[in-house]
């Protein structure tokens, strides 16, 4: 009897070993999921960061062009303003 108990005992002690190492088993696994996604998650964070510093590159490229063609813009008028008044001046003469 005491043989049967002890028999019980280790059977019981084993499974639950087997439940908690099953536990262990998930946990592990789940935990390897989140790692790997966070990985994921910093990586196309880290592509998003090299996408925005791009984009604010060509922004301000864009900004540049834009400034140099108001300069040109402003030089041409200037140019047609001083061609209109020497017209002007040689059709009074």
């Amino acid at each position: 009897m005491a043989s049967a108990v002890a028999i019980i005992t280790c059977w019981a002690f084993a499974g639950s070993a087997v439940a908690q190492t099953a536990e262990i088993a998930r946990r592990t696994a789940q935990q390897e999921k989140l790692e790997k996604a966070a990985r994921a998650i910093g990586s196309d964070m880290t592509q998003l960061q090299q996408r925005l510093v791009t984009t604010a590159k060509q922004i301000r490229n864009q900004e540049q062009v834009a400034t140099d063609h108001e300069t040109q813009l402003e030089t041409l008028r200037v140019e047609q303003h001083a061609l209109t008044a020497g017209f002007d001046r040689r059709q009074g003469e």
